[in-house]
């Protein structure tokens, strides 16, 4: 049987429309569900980052931001899900709270965080991945021999319910380096006059990694005041603490790491899974000196090491304004 022509003109009209519908359904823009813990300048910075990176890629995207002050954010987050859980193709969040919110309200949707200090058990593998503030042992460890070439004994206090598996790792990679890591645990506040007392006669360095008991506003004086009377550099946690007297902190370039959380997104939208991509450290290392410490400890710091840091603090030193 002879199908007549205008049938099969028809058919191909009524097939090339339902091809452009198709095409014009797939179109559409992914939708980003952005959390921010803060309008900080290093949350603005990292946002900012993270959308750049999108556009310079040629990717279109619709885009939310809700930043969680209080509890009508988290409110009209949950509402924005149960309402729209088939629209929203990735989150992205910036810090802890931001990043704790996503994980309990969010079980089917990619989550891709920054400002997270640590990728810890509650981040589970297929969930969330994202760019961490933590630098990897072996780049702290590079670093502090570039900038203090003399140690040879280091000296850290730590809280073993919170960084045993840290300090246990460190030890190891200290002495395949030639130095020694003399570690002492802080188990309660009160510990930490005496293994200050012990610190001031055993080591050259007073490395300082992130622990809610050891280094925080409350011990920061008394950390930054030993150090100074007994001339022995603390290494510090961020920017903060070289501002307030610590000889040297490793420091984050923020749009940079929301650059790398836009390659993780788009790597997601682009069909990859997201249990492939693991979370992963700066892959930008920068850092801050107070040259003020140096003169006044008379520590032998190579002059290109001081040339070369991102921020150089010569101001006066402001003595326990730490805030993290």
């Amino acid at each position: 049987m002879t199908i007549p022509l205008h049938k099969i003109l028809l058919f191909v009209i009524v097939f090339l429309l339902g091809s452009i519908s198709l095409e014009i359904v797939d179109a559409r823009a992914p939708k980003i569900l952005i959390l921010t813990g803060s309008d900080a300048a290093p949350y603005k910075e990292t946002r900012e980052g993270f959308l750049q990176y999108l556009r310079k890629q040629g990717m279109q995207v619709d885009v939310e931001i809700y930043t969680l002050k209080d509890g009508t954010a988290q409110n009209k987050l949950q509402a924005l899900q149960e309402a729209n859980k088939r629209e929203i193709d990735l989150i992205f969040t910036l810090g802890n709270s931001a990043t704790a919110s996503a994980l309990e309200r969010s079980m089917n949707v990619p989550i891709i965080f920054g400002l997270v200090l640590r990728a810890d058990k509650t981040i589970k593998p297929g969930r969330a991945t994202g760019v961490t503030l933590e630098f990897p042992l072996e780049t702290q460890i590079e670093m502090l021999r570039r900038i203090l070439p003399a140690a040879r004994t280091i000296g850290v206090l730590y809280n073993p319910k919170e960084n045993q598996e840290i300090i246990d790792s460190a030890v190891k990679l200290f002495q395949k380096t030639g130095l020694k890591l003399n570690a002492q645990r802080v188990t309660v506040p009160q510990d930490l006059p005496a293994a200050l007392d012990y610190m001031a006669k055993n080591v050259d360095v007073l490395w300082g990694i992130p622990d809610t008991l050891v280094l925080n506003a409350q011990t920061a004086k008394q950390i930054l005041l030993f150090s100074y009377r007994n001339r022995i550099p603390l290494v510090g946690i961020s920017p903060e603490w070289v501002k307030a007297g610590a000889l040297y902190s490793l420091e984050w370039d923020f749009t940079d790491i929301g650059a790398q959380c836009g390659d993780m997104a788009l790597k997601i939208m682009k069909g990859t899974s997201i249990s492939t991509l693991p979370p992963a450290s700066p892959r930008k290392v920068l850092y801050s000196v107070s040259a003020k410490t140096i003169r006044y400890m008379k520590v032998d710091v190579p002059e290109a090491m001081i040339r070369q840091a991102y921020h150089i603090y010569d101001g006066e030193i402001s003595g326990a304004q730490v805030n993290r």
